[in-house]
């Protein structure tokens, strides 16, 4: 049974969503992740507000997950491991409707992730 009826609204989560979520688990302000970054607080708040992506958001993601522990993969896509019965990392998409990262490839994704 269904609960979702035709023309429903499914909010799709972002890059910048994905990082205030791993900011804010991780109990972090945005000065303080910024600092870990090496940002300017202003950048990082563009970046979680949806205002613009990193030049680099594969090296970003990467950054995020040794500061915050979350899987890049999700910060990427908002998919991946879950558990020990969660798919690997090659099997889990990067592109579609929850993913919006632009200009990079699926392999390249992958084979980052693989070594994070």
């Amino acid at each position: 049974m269904s609960t979702q009826t035709p023309g429903d609204h499914i909010p799709q989560w972002t890059f910048g969503d994905r990082i205030r979520k791993a900011r804010r688990d991780s109990h972090l302000t945005q000065a303080a992740l910024a600092e870990k970054l090496g940002v300017q607080v202003g950048r990082l708040s563009n970046w979680e507000s949806g205002a613009n992506n990193p030049d680099d958001i594969v090296a970003v993601a990467r950054q995020v997950k040794l500061v915050t522990r979350v899987p890049v993969m999700w910060l990427l896509t908002g998919e991946g491991p879950a558990g020990p019965d969660a798919p690997a990392a090659s099997e889990v998409p990067v592109r579609g409707p929850r993913c919006n990262v632009p200009a990079a490839s699926a392999a390249t994704i992958r084979r980052l992730t693989a070594a994070a």
